[in-house]
């Protein structure tokens, strides 16, 4: 009895279809964080995260951690 198989050469081939989209998705979101990254102020986060003295005295936070 001969064994039949599927000829490979028929049909879409699912598996180089799950490679190109995720290939795709990656890309997308890559570009996608580039651009988010890109329109961040950095200084401000900088700013935010380790104020300068003088910031932290023209918000009030010496006046603040003083009076702890």
């Amino acid at each position: 009895m001969e064994t039949r198989h599927p000829d490979p050469d028929v049909g879409p081939c699912l598996p180089l279809i799950g490679v190109i989209a995720t290939a795709m998705l990656v890309v997308v979101a890559t570009m996608g964080l580039i651009l988010i990254a890109a329109s961040i102020d950095w200084q401000a986060v900088a700013d935010f995260i380790a104020p300068t003295a003088a910031q932290s005295r023209e918000t009030g936070w010496q006046q603040i951690a003083e009076g702890l």
